[in-house]
């Protein structure tokens, strides 16, 4: 019998623990998913898997498209991936954790229980700046124009999901990108590129100039 999300399963089973299980949050047939039974409270359903690659950069249709990847990669190993989870799955709270990075998460509060592809189809979404109080301290950022949630709207490099900011009081002209679906211009197929890690690529970051690419994990509950 498939639960509804991760979460309903471990209210019902509470000795649960991380691994895969069968859910339906839109009862329209039942996919099999990855579950985080044990961090922060547990219930935590993996909805998408993202690698320092460029498939997953800022543009890539992945992110507002109806189509899986690599579904049956239900684990968190370096594999990009995209779940029906993604799709079907409404949301109180979006969190991204980052295994290279000291296992460092970082979260957002989703409003009207909206799926993750609701999400990333909808506008820019600011929750704060600095990733409040989320920084890794290993990250490279710059002190001005901090933007921090979802959809970052400035260029030169924007995330889908993370943190943009410049040196400059000028943030249509952001040097820094941290997060998920990473892209270096808004309007152009150059540049660089990163489903997930960071770039800062200024002589005034605050941990020099950096641009890494890393595996980013993307739970949803």
């Amino acid at each position: 019998c498939a639960g509804t999300s991760c979460a309903t399963l471990l209210a019902d089973y509470p000795s649960s623990g991380d691994g895969t299980y069968w859910i339906d949050p839109a009862g329209s047939g039942a996919a099999k998913a990855y579950c985080d039974m044990t961090t922060d409270g547990g219930g935590w359903t993996l909805l998408l898997k993202a690698t320092g690659d460029s498939t997953l950069y800022y543009g890539s249709a992945f992110w507002t498209d109806s189509n899986l990847l690599n579904e049956t990669s239900l684990d968190t190993t370096s594999t990009n991936a995209k779940y029906q989870s993604f799709i079907d799955l409404g949301l109180s709270s979006l969190r991204g954790c980052f295994p290279s990075e000291g296992n460092h998460c970082i979260n957002f509060t989703v409003s009207g229980s909206q799926t993750a592809q609701q999400v990333f189809a909808g506008g820019a979404q600011q929750q704060g700046s600095n990733f409040d109080g989320q920084m890794y301290s290993g990250w490279s950022y710059q002190p001005n124009c901090k933007y921090f949630g979802v959809n970052t709207p400035y260029c030169y490099r924007r995330t889908r999901f993370g943190l943009t900011s410049n040196q400059e009081n000028t943030c249509a002209s952001n040097d820094t990108a941290i997060g998920f679906g990473l892209s270096e211009y808004c309007h152009s197929a150059s540049g660089e590129r990163h489903g997930a890690g960071e770039m800062c690529l200024s002589t005034n970051c605050s941990q020099g100039s950096k641009n890494n690419g890393f595996l980013g994990l993307l739970w949803g509950k």
